[in-house]
């Protein structure tokens, strides 16, 4: 599995409800999402020094063009815009749109790094269980989680 995929399915898995499990079910999904744990935080911490490390030397001045640009404008149309407003405005963009990039780049790698960690789990019956207590979850969040948790 991918490195991506744990941390989306931890996330789903970290505010998931367990009303409807048996205990042990419970304690099964619990260890697993402690073995998940530091691979979700590896990751994020992999992100957040990649965002961190590849700011520009003017990022905190990109920054506050960006919020004095959205209080200035807030109530104004692209249409109505003068030229050197479309030139700071595109100044702007080319710089996060970069920044961005650069980000993405640096950690699709890790994003997509196969990990193979090992835990029990969960059985039909209680992923069963485990989506009656979470009916608010979408096919596509289900299908994540199972490919993560089940047998």
């Amino acid at each position: 599995m991918k490195t991506i995929d744990v941390v989306n399915a931890f996330a789903a898995l970290n505010g998931a409800k367990l009303a409807k499990m048996e205990d042990k079910e419970k304690f099964t999904l619990i260890k697993a999402m402690k073995v998940l744990k530091p691979i979700k935080n590896d990751y994020e911490d992999f992100v957040k020094d990649a965002r961190e490390k590849l700011k520009g030397d003017n990022h905190e001045d990109m920054v506050k063009r960006v919020e004095e640009w959205r209080t200035k404008h807030a109530d104004t149309k692209p249409a109505d815009f003068t030229p050197a407003e479309l030139k700071e405005l595109n100044e702007i963009n080319t710089y996060f749109n970069d920044y961005n990039k650069k980000v993405e780049e640096c950690v699709k790698e890790e994003a997509d790094k196969e990990v193979t960690p090992e835990y029990a789990r969960l059985t039909e019956e209680a992923f069963g269980s485990l989506l009656a207590s979470n009916d608010d979850w979408d096919v596509e969040k289900s299908l994540m989680v199972s490919e993560i948790l089940c047998e």
